[in-house]
């Protein structure tokens, strides 16, 4: 074994969160940081670079391939969960969707007990971390960009843009159908304080129309300092934790790299970067987590930490597909292979970076309560609701009735939402896996189709993520929990409602050939009723890819992994974990953007 030292710091993982805080430390040309990623440089891959190639990645070697045990909720089917494996992480993978959070979520932070962690001193950070551009007045007006002051553009290397063109008639008819339905944005959604519907921004650099990503942001410019050091296609077996005055630090990672395996001492501290699941897997094989999980894995507990692996939230998605009317523009013909769009996307992208290559994942968006639940009836359904389904207190977390109250106030409040819309310009995909491009019945070849999308903001259900054996090579048992409880299914279904409901409103019903009983994605996806909902519910719902929450931070006497410093409690100096893992409550948007904003503002609590 190959020992080494020589090193500040060492981050455990080159993805989203990892590059920022390598970036950020090295910037100081006396510290030396080393970056241990699992995955390849990916930073000149096609796949990656142009937006509307992002599903190419979904099941290759830039995805962990991640599944979920087969979950009760959703008809037993097991979920794929798609992960980015590649410099970068998921930010190189993802969908592009550059969507900010609720401030509402992020003071919830603060007040389950993280000392200045709160919207009033993350927001600074999401500045440091973007820089967004504008489209010109005509462009904005069109996307209704132009009905709300802006926020601040921000001053970072993460380029954000919005997508939308004068040819599209779908972003205009989106937003003008939420303002027929009550549901005009009530602001910039950089503000934190918006519901309704909205054209939003996609992390893709306007100069060139490519992804911006924390590869191409914060590691190109960063690669040539002396100072930073990065080891690609490694596997961390555990961290180096050492007693000390009756308790443990941490000084170094134990990783392999091919056939050689090598031990790195860091003199300050190793940083955890690995994910929702790759984070509290290392934690768990280093011999810090529940005694009751690492007993029965042969693994000596050094420090009991019962939370790690725990409190696991995700977006949950749906859709319904809508065939179009002759003559609106979607991805179909790409979607299909069909050669002649191929090669023509691909001559427009080439010449002049745009066209429908230039997309990512969504454009347009808009977050809501339950719509059903605004008035007098509906909020006297919800009490109902609520007063069937109180919080599932099984006493392994204390902190589920602040989660749970939480979660509730998010379902009537007319400034708030516990529910996001989105639009996608082609046949939707929502079958058993995933990670998949397969659609959940509709095989059609010839029709196009608009895809009305729901995603569940804030569920209920909490689930956990642990080690499924002592061989670092072994994936980690992801039990989601979806529709745990109850009430997740009940809000679900009446969202899904909603879109039966906005298909059939002008300017959008106006660009469907029939929202009412025309072709679909599937003959069950249809939620004109409750029960015809709740069924689709369990059959058309995938996972949105977004897991939080399994370190999180929160003090140690509620359940948390972290406080508020990002240390590791019960272990005395040297650890410390900056990724989406330790998010107590999941936020509103994309995690994207908070992640980046936690990372940058992870550099300055480091730094002291």
């Amino acid at each position: 074994m190959a020992t080494s030292h020589g090193f500040d710091y060492i981050v455990v993982g080159g993805g989203t969160a990892g590059l920022v805080v390598a970036n950020g430390l090295s910037a100081d040309p006396d510290v030396r940081v080393l970056v241990l990623e699992a995955g390849e440089d990916k930073l000149n891959d096609p796949r990656s670079l142009t937006p509307a190639l992002w599903q190419t990645m979904l099941g290759s070697d830039m995805d962990w391939n991640y599944t979920t045990t087969p979950q009760p909720g959703l008809n037993g089917r097991a979920i794929g969960q798609p992960q980015g494996r590649a410099l970068g992480g998921s930010s190189a993978m993802n969908g592009l969707a550059f969507i900010p959070p609720s401030a509402t979520g992020i003071d919830e932070w603060g007040k389950l007990g993280n000392k200045d962690w709160n919207w009033e001193t993350l927001e600074p950070y999401y500045l440091k971390s973007r820089n967004l551009t504008y489209p010109s007045n005509e462009t904005s007006k069109h996307l209704g960009l132009d009905k709300f002051e802006h926020s601040e553009a921000g001053h970072g290397p993460v380029k954000a843009s919005f997508s939308g063109t004068l040819d599209d008639p779908l972003p205009a008819a989106w937003v003008q159908s939420f303002e027929a339905l009550g549901w005009g944005a009530s602001g910039d959604p950089f503000s934190g304080k918006v519901t309704g519907g909205f054209t939003c921004a996609s992390s893709i650099n306007p100069d060139n129309a490519t992804r911006s990503h924390s590869g191409t942001a914060y590691y190109l410019p960063a690669k040539d300092r002396p100072n930073l050091h990065l080891q690609t296609s490694t596997s961390v077996h555990k961290i180096i934790l050492e007693e000390k005055g009756g308790g443990f630090v941490a000084c170094g990672v134990q990783w392999t790299q091919g056939n050689e395996t090598h031990e790195t001492r860091a003199s300050k501290e190793v940083i955890l970067a690995a994910g929702a699941y790759g984070t509290p897997k290392l934690l768990e094989l280093s011999g810090i987590g529940s005694p009751e999980v690492l007993e029965k894995m042969g693994i000596e507990v050094l420090v009991a930490s019962p939370s790690v692996g725990k409190n696991l939230q995700d977006h949950l998605m749906t859709g319904i597909s809508f065939e179009v009317k002759d003559g609106v523009p979607t991805l179909d013909e790409l979607r299909r292979q069909v050669p002649e769009a191929i090669q023509a996307a691909m001559a427009q992208y080439q010449a002049n970076h745009t066209g429908p290559l230039a997309i990512g994942g969504i454009g347009s968006f808009a977050v809501m309560p339950v719509p059903q639940f605004q008035n007098a009836s509906g909020k006297a359904d919800l009490e109902k609701l609520l007063a069937e389904n109180p919080p599932t207190t099984n006493g392994e977390q204390p902190v589920e009735q602040e989660y749970y109250d939480f979660v509730k106030s998010t379902l009537s409040n007319p400034n708030d939402g516990s529910g996001a819309f989105w639009l996608a310009p082609a046949l939707g995909s929502f079958g058993n896996d995933s990670s998949s491009a397969g659609n959940l019945v509709n095989n059609d070849s010839s029709a196009n189709y608009i895809t009305i999308g729901f995603t569940g903001v804030h569920p209920f259900s909490r689930g956990s993520s642990h080690i499924s054996g002592p061989d670092p090579e072994l994936k980690p048992i992801i039990n989601t929990n979806y529709f745990q409880q109850p009430l997740d299914e009940e809000v679900f279904a009446r969202y899904l409602m909603f879109i039966e409901q906005l298909a059939q409103t002008p300017p959008l019903s106006e660009l469907i050939k029939d929202p009412t009983s025309g072709r679909r994605n599937s003959p069950l996806a249809t939620a004109k009723t409750l029960e015809e909902a709740r069924t689709y519910a369990k059959i058309g719902t995938i996972s949105n890819w977004h897991p939080v929450g399994t370190c999180c931070m929160l003090p140690r006497e509620k359940g948390g992994v972290v406080g508020a410093d990002l240390k590791v409690h019960g272990v005395q100096s040297g650890l410390r974990i900056v990724d989406s893992s330790i998010m107590p409550i999941i936020t509103r948007g994309n995690p994207q953007t908070t992640v980046y904003a936690v990372a940058e503002r992870a550099v300055d609590i480091i730094r002291g």
